[in-house]
């Protein structure tokens, strides 16, 4: 009995192991997981390190194509909140289960959405590279080691040479950092935010998302882990990194920061906070993504975290289409193991090196290191305007990226390679160690990589590669860095860097220009960039043009003046205006005046305007064309970064917007054929494919309107189309997806029509996005090829919602009626449409003089600013019965009174009752008639039942009494 016992004990202690194991330990997507202190984390294996995951939280990313709506309702079924999603197409939500698996949570949802799931991770958070000391150094012995005073005699730092300090946060008050003393900061201003009225208080923004990049007030940074535009923190890590880079230098105070200027404006740092003590891994690539839109060149990351595809796409989309380079510490423990993100084959890994130029020994070193810096009691910027000794590769990594920042202070032109292969042939090789033990890549060594940094050969290296070539460029879009070819924009006619403002203001959003009867003018802004190494001369011009709204714009004939409707010109020159001298790699904004033309005329479908596409030129004997030009303003515009386009429609959705005569509310423009002959083409509207939450076209009814010329042209090529409804009106459509086609329009030579695109938002469908961005695009119907296009942009106000609301009503066949509309207290139009669509009636109350069973549909239109609603009313018949039997009881003659709704035969049944010879009789009756008279004289006395049968089936009776 006690061996059973025993033996019981054992199997159930076996039992209690391994259950404890599988709720400590598992394995996802093959990776291990362990449970500690209650907290479950991933282990690492490049870096042998347990990261602990996000709470609850899951990244995604969907199959290319998934809709919008596909993801919405996938969030909605598996219980998800969508929390963010980057330019890369990862999408973080927060799961709303408590108590749960994630483990399991996350294997259910990859495995049932299998087929739009591309790839889903677990988040995680990440650790920062550093232990900071006590103060026990006042020299900064590393700033001699890499020879930065030899550096300086060459450059001190650029104040157009931008780095991101990705970090815990920077307190940009350090009189060392912000404003102090000296009336100049190294903390980078955002020119595209209004500034605060207290520059150290963040909470005095004007509120408004300026710049248009998604973040309020982000003059200062920006806090991806508290999601603010406070990118202070309150602990010193991020401060102390941002001294070492671009503390003022020369100023009297404090320290000098490797590109700290001299007496004057150094780099500039942009702050940006991913957590105060533990860096939140699940916004890094988030803050890696923002960085490079912001314009950094150089990207530090004193951290290290768990792999993660989410983050390796930010990094490689940042590098690739910013031309970022990033910089990251290569980690704090002393394996043969690079850390992520710094092993990443884009990333500069760095490593830490001491006083005798030997690695430190917690530094990591591995194949994967890039290059070494001094990491040892590094005298730094801490939080209340003290200082403090800095050490570990979070110290050695902004070293580099101070290095880098002052070669691209020398020469803005450097590209990421050159970069690299400076500091990889300058770098000294120190140590002692074996920069031979790899036959393929001589001159690396496991221990320090390339050597230990010299920042003043590396600058003087950087100085020799810059070329004596100006080049002056407008940006295409915000990921345009000049490159001739640009082959990163897609809309090409979109430029951010031309804006027009009615005022001459300091704004940067895109305003409608507005015609004045008085000739009051509109002001046009044009944001022009030295790409180059060399200052320009002062003597380069920029020319400014202007043509309708037009997707079919050639060179240079719908842009000069001569191309005449009406003996109205379609286009012409603003004006020429003379470029500052700009010194390399500074940008100015250049201000045109514009007396804008009158926006009605050609006007013949509508009320609406017809607005403007504005086309800028630089012009410059020393900065010629790349390409030739040609009549092709697209190919134009994508070969020679001298030339930039805007062709953007502003729909103000709000009170009073003027619309059509049907409250649409939208744009005007040309479609046509440029060329001197015959030819087809193929329209394509689509949506804007970064865009986030409903597109356009779920939120608000868009419609097209084609004039008699361009729907001329679309039948001669079989009207064609793809995803769009039918109206009353053959020549307008709804749109009912995205990818909207119309095909084979078949121009003749320098035909042109005019397309009218509405939007009408639907109360419905309303969301508290306000801003949407809708493209219309003209192609060669044979080759495919663009000629040109334009985008809408739509803005939505808010306001009050109404709703159509009609009763249903039941009703006799033929009886006169009155379907009355619920009014919604504000100028409104009420249209009916019958079932097959036909506007029948426009009023509040429809009258019907003979109804039948039908269904209408309401629909119910803001007179101030095209928003709709409809509402489906069913007229359906009563049902038939039998109304009286008069005189009853009744000697001879008995008149059946009734009412026959919708049917196609009726008939009464009279049947005697109890024992009345069983008496059977049936007569046919009128159905458009409402009685009929049953002689009754040959019945025998007693009761009979009146039945009422309709199509077959009895659906009323009575008693009829023979006296």
């Amino acid at each position: 009995m006690r061996i059973k016992n025993l033996l019981k004990s054992l199997i159930i202690l076996c039992f209690t192991i391994i259950t404890n194991a599988q709720e400590n330990s598992r394995t996802f997507q093959n990776q291990h997981y362990e449970k500690i202190n209650n907290q479950w984390k991933v282990f690492n294996t490049s870096d042998s390190t347990y990261y602990p995951i996000q709470n609850n939280v899951v990244a995604i990313k969907f199959v290319v194509n998934t809709s919008q709506e596909t993801i919405n309702s996938f969030a909605s079924l598996n219980n998800l909140t969508f929390k963010r999603k980057a330019i890369t197409g990862w999408c973080d939500f927060q799961i709303n289960e408590t108590s749960i698996d994630v483990f399991d949570k996350c294997t259910t949802i990859k495995t049932v959405n299998a087929n739009i799931i591309n790839k889903l991770e677990i988040p995680t958070q990440g650790l920062y590279n550093t232990s900071p000391n006590d103060p026990s150094y006042s020299a900064q012995w590393h700033l001699n080691r890499i020879n930065a005073s030899g550096a300086w005699n060459i450059a001190t730092g650029n104040s157009t040479v931008k780095v991101a300090v990705i970090d815990s946060g920077t307190d940009w008050t350090h009189n060392d950092l912000g404003l102090g003393n000296d009336t100049y900061q190294n903390i980078y201003l955002n020119s595209g935010e209004d500034a605060w009225s207290n520059p150290n208080n963040p909470s005095t923004g004007n509120g408004i998302d300026d710049d248009g990049n998604g973040l309020i007030d982000d003059w200062k940074g920006w806090n991806f882990d508290l999601n603010t535009n406070d990118s202070r923190s309150s602990t010193t890590h991020g401060t102390a990194v941002a001294g070492i880079i671009g503390a003022k230098t020369d100023n009297n105070l404090g320290i000098a920061g490797v590109a700290g200027g001299l007496n004057n404006e150094g780099v500039k740092i942009l702050p940006i906070g991913i957590g105060a003590n533990i860096p939140n891994s699940s916004t890094l690539d988030d803050a890696i993504l923002y960085a490079g839109a912001m314009g950094c060149k150089v990207i530090n990351l004193s951290l290290s975290t768990a792999y993660s595809q989410e983050i390796n796409d930010a990094i490689e989309y940042t590098y690739n289409v910013y031309g970022a380079i990033i910089v990251a510490a290569s980690g704090n423990s002393g394996v043969d193991n690079t850390f992520f993100p710094s092993n990443h084959p884009l990333v500069i890994s760095v490593g830490a090196t001491t006083q005798d130029d030997t690695r430190l020994v917690t530094s990591n070193m591995s194949e994967n290191l890039f290059i070494s810096a001094p990491g040892i009691n590094i005298l730094t910027t801490t939080l209340n305007n003290s200082y403090i000794n800095f050490e570990r590769t979070s110290a050695s990594a902004p070293i580099v990226s101070g290095v880098i920042a002052l070669m691209y202070s020398v020469n803005p032109c450097l590209t990421q390679d050159q970069v690299k292969n400076i500091l990889k042939d300058t770098a000294e090789k120190v140590g002692g160690y074996n920069y031979q033990w790899n036959p393929n890549n001589l001159g690396h060594s496991l221990e320090l990589g390339y050597g230990r940094v010299n920042a003043f050969l590396a600058v003087q290296s950087a100085q020799g590669l810059n070329p004596n070539i100006l080049d002056l460029y407008i940006k295409d879009s915000t990921d345009d860095v000049g490159d001739e070819p640009n082959n990163n924009t897609q809309i090409i006619w979109a430029s951010d860097n031309i804006w027009v403002r009615n005022s001459n203001d300091n704004g940067l959003i895109h305003q409608n220009p507005e015609y004045s009867s008085n000739g009051v003018p509109n002001y046009v802004k044009v944001r022009i960039i030295n790409k180059s190494c060399i200052p320009s001369t002062g003597n380069e011009k920029v020319q400014l043009s202007w043509a309708k709204a037009a997707t079919d714009l050639f060179w240079p004939y719908h842009w000069n003046g001569s191309y005449v409707i009406a003996n109205t010109p379609f286009g012409g020159v603003v004006g020429t205006l003379n470029i500052p001298i700009l010194q390399p790699g500074e940008e100015t904004i250049v201000t045109f005046i514009w007396p804008v033309p009158n926006p009605y005329d050609f006007t013949t479908i509508n009320t609406e305007p017809w607005h403007f596409c504005l086309l800028s030129r630089i012009i410059a004997t020393n900065d010629p064309m790349t390409f030739t030009e040609s009549v092709n303003l697209v190919d134009n515009t994508r070969n020679n970064n001298n030339i930039a386009w805007k062709n953007i429609t502003v729909v103000d959705v709000s009170p009073d917007t003027i619309g059509d005569q049907n409250n649409n509310i939208g744009g005007l423009i040309a479609v046509g054929n440029p060329f001197d002959h015959p030819k087809v083409f193929n329209l394509e509207m689509i949506k804007e494919d970064t865009e986030t939450g409903k597109a356009i076209f779920e939120e608000a009814e868009v419609g097209i309107k084609m004039d008699d010329i361009l729907f001329g042209a679309w039948v001669r090529g079989g009207k064609q189309s793809h995803l769009l409804g039918e109206t009353q009106d053959e020549k307008r459509k709804i749109i009912k997806g995205n990818n909207i086609i119309l095909k084979n329009i078949s121009f003749e030579a320098n035909e042109r029509g005019k397309l009218y695109l509405s939007f009408n938002f639907l109360t419905k469908e309303l969301t508290e996005k306000s801003n949407f961005r809708y493209h219309v695009i003209e192609k060669e119907a044979l080759t495919g090829k663009i000629i040109g296009g334009e985008t809408f942009e739509i803005k939505k106000s808010s306001r009050s919602l109404f709703l159509a609301n009609a009763s249903d009503l039941e009703v006799d066949l033929h009886e006169p009626i009155t379907i009355s509309a619920q009014d919604i207290n504000e100028p409104a139009t009420y249209n009916w449409y019958d079932n097959q669509g036909v506007l029948i009636f426009q009023g509040k109350d429809l009258q019907i003089a003979s109804a039948i069973a039908e269904n209408y549909k309401l629909e119910v239109i803001s007179t101030t600013d095209g928003f709709k609603d409809y509402k489906e009313v069913e007229v359906s018949l009563k049902p038939s019965i039998l109304e009286s039997i008069t005189p009853n009881p009744s000697s001879n003659n008995a008149t059946i009174n009734y009412k026959i709704n919708g049917a196609n035969s009726a008939y009464l049944m009279v049947i005697g009752l109890f024992g009345n010879n069983g008496t059977s009789n049936n007569y046919i009756l009128d159905i458009n008639c409402r009685a009929i008279n049953l002689n009754i004289s040959d019945y025998i006395t007693g009761l009979y039942t009146v039945a009422l049968i309709v199509d077959g089936e009895i659906v009323d009776a009575k008693t009829l009494i023979k006296q």
